[in-house]
């Protein structure tokens, strides 16, 4: 995308500027099952990442490629089985009797540009971003309401944040059976049951408001955090007035629109997309050679529609 991504992108964040558009977004390409061919690239990339080392030392993956990477992933893969059998009465619970009762927050990594870059939090500032939600909603919201904080899968292996959340359970006697940590429930049953999200910037936020659920951004900066999508209300007030915050299912489908033509590229980084003519397999927009057209100007911009 021209001009960066995520908070520093170019897409127009007026509503008013999607009400005069009318594209649709280009046809998805399938590629069918793409895992097999993830893994093998995968591990010839970090392989010859990690032979490689000693003549090419510029670092080629954001976390170690060592043999230490090796306990966190095993960890990961360990917490995986643990957690889904032990939340597996919670997860029925929350898709059950709780469905519309309660709060999502996913959790995002610490190492992630979109928390160092993008938030007040910065590296490893996760916890601060878990007290701050846990402190307004144990004082505004409804006491018939849950507080669900949901582990990054990617981040399973190296964090664990049971601690701090047991210490702001016990701090707040009003969360006593309200508050609660979950890491292997399947999200988008997750986003069609809840009452509301919150984020500090995470795409997830982009799911939730494709899943109709009322969303808010809190600490961070979103290209998506604009009136009709997103709540434009101070968490304190989220809590009780979720409901009034869906997002509009028309701006939903012409902002999606706009941003896929615009500056997404229909393909597969593994495999190639059936149909394709080119050599990388890609599916490229025809008339969109520079992907990203808006003006630099168009970014936090009053449109006047002139």
């Amino acid at each position: 995308e021209r001009g960066r991504t995520n908070a520093f992108s170019r897409i127009p964040r007026d509503p008013r500027f999607y009400d005069l558009l009318t594209d649709k977004p280009p046809e998805t390409c399938h590629v069918g099952y793409s895992f097999l061919h993830l893994a093998v690239w995968g591990i010839a990339y970090h392989l010859a990442a990690g032979l490689l080392r000693p003549v090419l030392p510029a670092r080629t993956y954001h976390r170690g490629l060592g043999f230490r990477e090796l306990v966190p992933q095993v960890r990961s893969y360990w917490r995986k089985m643990r957690y889904w059998w032990r939340e597996r009465r919670l997860r029925a619970d929350l898709l059950g009797e709780h469905a519309g009762h309660f709060f999502l927050v996913p959790l995002q990594v610490g190492l992630d540009s979109q928390i160092r870059c993008h938030s007040r939090y910065g590296p490893n500032g996760i916890g601060g971003f878990i007290a701050e939600v846990t402190h307004s909603f144990a004082r505004y919201a409804p006491p018939e309401t849950l507080l669900v904080f949901k582990h990054h899968p990617l981040d399973r292996g190296y964090a664990d944040y049971t601690e701090i959340i047991d210490n702001l359970r016990a701090r707040y006697p009003n969360l006593a059976g309200r508050l609660f940590y979950v890491h292997d429930c399947h999200l988008p049953e997750l986003l069609d049951s809840a009452r509301g999200v919150v984020v500090v910037n995470s795409t997830v936020g982009l799911s939730a408001i494709i899943h109709e659920c009322p969303v808010k951004v809190h600490g961070g900066k979103a290209f998506y955090d604009m009136r009709g999508l997103t709540a434009q209300v101070p968490l304190d007030a989220f809590w009780k007035r979720a409901g009034e915050f869906r997002p509009d299912p028309e701006l939903v489908r012409r902002f999606q629109a706009y941003v896929i033509r615009k500056t997404q590229i229909n393909g597969n980084f593994y495999r190639k997309c059936r149909g394709s003519t080119l050599q990388c397999g890609l599916m490229w927009n025809e008339g969109e050679p520079n992907l990203l057209a808006a003006p630099a100007a168009a970014r936090n911009a009053t449109f006047d529609g002139s």
